[in-house]
């Protein structure tokens, strides 16, 4: 007995297989035929890879710009798919089929609403608010301001094309650095920057981060003064500021404008620290220092009072 498939009589070898092995007595068993009766079928590779695109929330679209095909296409096969999966269910195929591809469709659209919003939130932050997890949360976190120092004066000195330009340099530079170190740029104000690490997702080394972090910004920073100076372009200094602290980290606005942020104390005492840093300087808090690992080379600067605040705050100077 020969069991073939009529997608697969087309294929010539195969039937002529088939044939000789029925006239001498065998049995010719189609390979997908024999699976499914043992209960092991497995999706061939076109399939799997249209499964493993759905599982990743593409749509239709990006399928078929995936696998260089049409809309139309990808359909037919996300059908035949689904059908074939459904087959075996004493429920009705096409009923399965909707559902399926309901599912799909919820799929898709959750990911196209966390795309979205990882353009405007930091990732770990979208993700969450996609999930459905809480966005809002008391944690222990660390932040840093960062600002050009005499940036004023350099803008009145120059074009808007060229304050822009700079910027920019400057801003996505900074951007690397400190996702580099696992922070999260929380905002830009101006030339400044404000980063988090640790209000997101959980990092014990936080502290640690965040000083390296620092300390690699004005590096970086140094290399770009380097790298424009043949070119004419103004050397920036910046001022950075480091503390830790307990804050309440998680999104604020509403539908027409959401944005993610870190409020209380600690986000004042850091952005102070950062006003009164000296050009190339970075200073951090006791609060810092004794969260962070005991490697980095420190100056006391004793207990200064910073502006819009009671208390003192210790403060250090980060030298290496």
């Amino acid at each position: 007995l020969a069991y073939l498939l009529k997608e697969r009589v087309a294929e010539g070898e195969e039937l002529v297989r088939a044939i000789r092995e029925v006239a001498s007595g065998g049995s010719a068993v189609d390979p997908k035929i024999a699976a499914a009766l043992s209960g092991r079928y497995a999706p061939e590779d076109e399939e799997r890879e249209i499964l493993d695109l759905m599982a990743r929330g593409h749509g239709y679209v990006e399928m078929a710009e995936r696998l260089e095909t049409t809309q139309e296409d990808i359909d037919r096969r996300v059908t035949g798919l689904f059908e074939r999966l459904a087959r075996g269910d004493g429920t009705s195929t096409s009923r399965v089929v909707d559902e399926l591809k309901r599912m799909h469709a919820a799929v898709v659209d959750r990911e196209s609403s966390a795309r979205t919003l990882r353009s405007f939130l930091p990732a770990g932050v979208a993700d969450r608010i996609a999930s459905g997890a809480p966005v809002q949360e008391e944690v222990e976190a660390t932040i840093l301001f960062s600002d050009i120092r005499g940036f004023s004066g350099l803008a009145e000195s120059m074009s808007a094309w060229e304050v822009a330009e700079m910027v920019a340099r400057h801003l996505s530079a900074m951007v690397e650095v400190v996702q580099a170190h696992g922070g999260a740029v929380e905002k830009f104000a101006g030339d400044a920057v404000m980063a988090v690490f640790g209000a997101i997702e959980a990092e014990p080394d936080h502290a640690g981060r965040a000083v390296r972090c620092a300390m690699a910004m004005q590096a970086r920073q140094a290399e770009l003064n380097r790298d424009g100076e043949l070119q004419g372009v103004h050397a920036l200094r910046l001022g950075i500021g480091v503390n830790t602290g307990v804050v309440i980290a998680g999104t604020v606005g509403g539908a027409a404008r959401m944005e993610f942020t870190v409020l209380g104390d600690a986000v004042n005492v850091a952005q102070r620290l950062q006003s009164v840093a000296e050009p190339g300087e970075v200073l951090i808090s006791a609060a810092t220092v004794q969260c962070a690992e005991p490697s980095f080379r420190l100056e006391p600067r004793g207990a200064q009072q910073v502006k819009g605040r009671k208390g003192t705050v210790e403060v250090f100077r980060v030298l290496a």
